[in-house]
């Protein structure tokens, strides 16, 4: 689990930088994940580790195939799961 920095800062070693308004209109948008409270952390969402490989495809859909968020988002993110094991 990361907070939105580490991911934002993962997703740009991936070149898929984004700032924070946007990654929060991904979310609005309910094209990333929603984030969990862990007690005792304070106010922070923390999201999946592989929340920065969702936004490199967001990414990669609308800049290299030229998706529209809206055709993005009617895709389930289970046709683009890693395989078992795969890493960063």
């Amino acid at each position: 689990m990361k907070k939105v920095a580490e991911v934002l800062n993962e997703a740009e070693k991936l070149r898929a930088g984004c700032t924070q308004r946007t990654f929060w209109k991904y979310h609005k948008l309910r094209l990333l994940p929603q984030g969990e409270k862990i007690p005792g952390c304070g106010n922070v969402l923390y999201f999946p580790d592989d929340t920065a490989l969702k936004l490199w495809l967001i990414h990669f859909l609308a800049t290299q195939l030229e998706f529209s968020l809206s055709d993005i988002s009617r895709y389930s993110w289970s046709q683009f799961e890693s395989a078992e094991g795969a890493s960063i």
